[in-house]
């Protein structure tokens, strides 16, 4: 078995040499910053990176390519370019949020952001497809309404604690129904209901029924790990369970 048998290590921690067993050995070099700036292995991969004030990395190099980048004030990246010829050129809004991009392979992207830095504008362009879409958000950030150029459009409504309730496809819709905790329990769309779901106390999946009627029980072990169980072991555990909370309530009236 193949074992690290001596390390090396610089003032900053930086592991800097690297021997096993058989004899291979690794060496690193990092600068000021601790950035990492060669790599050198002894059965021939070896690199080369170059980093700017900001450590953002600007220049990488090996013994197949070469490669460069370019930031702005934001350290955004907004030009890439390789030694094989392939460019990409980025724009950034005051948010930071990317909103064109370009590359040599033709390939082209413009993307708009509303206040809150949601999505709300994308238009792809390249030599295989073109592709607008549109999209619309509540005043919790929740998506409400999305349309592409390809003649897509979806409809989403959501209750007060930003659950999805309801959902429109092109061809069908969907209706949901949750518990106080949150939890998902009932889905139907419109040709009639789709599947039933139960939780326990630690609102942790128990009971799942689909509309072919088809039923599944689950139980939990002390790890957590989720275990199928019958009906009957199932209806045995909520029995034991509704037990317990009738003795308390009883305990506690006395």
């Amino acid at each position: 078995m193949n074992e690290i048998v001596e390390e090396k290590l610089d003032k900053n921690n930086n592991l800097i040499y690297q021997k096993d067993s058989i004899g291979y050995e690794k060496w690193w070099e990092f600068d000021k910053n601790n950035n990492e700036i060669h790599y050198k292995y002894s059965v021939g991969k070896e690199y080369w990176k170059k980093y700017d004030k900001n450590n953002n990395k600007i220049y990488y190099k090996d013994f197949k390519k070469e490669e460069w980048w370019e930031y702005d004030k934001n350290n955004n990246v907004v030009h890439f370019k390789d030694s094989f010829g392939f460019e990409i050129w980025k724009k950034y809004d005051k948010n930071n949020n990317e909103i064109y991009y370009k590359d040599s392979k033709n390939k082209e992207t413009i993307q708009k952001y509303d206040k809150n830095n949601n999505l709300i504008y994308y238009k792809n362009k390249n030599d295989r497809r073109f592709l607008e879409k549109w999209m619309e958000y509540d005043k919790n950030n929740n998506l409400i309404y999305y349309k592409d150029s390809d003649g897509r459009e979806e409809i989403k409504e959501y209750n007060k604690n930003n659950n999805l309730v309801y959902h429109k496809y092109p061809f069908a819709e969907y209706w949901y129904e949750y518990d106080e905790n949150n939890n998902e329990i009932h889905c139907k769309n419109s040709l009639g209901s789709l599947y039933w779901k139960k939780y326990d106390e630690n609102n942790r999946l128990i009971y799942y029924k689909n509309c072919s009627g088809e039923e599944k029980w689950y139980k939990y072990y002390e790890s957590g790990e989720q275990c199928n169980i019958s009906k009957e072991e199932y209806n045995e555990i909520e029995f034991r369970k509704k037990e317990k909370e009738y003795l308390s309530r009883t305990k506690c009236l006395r």
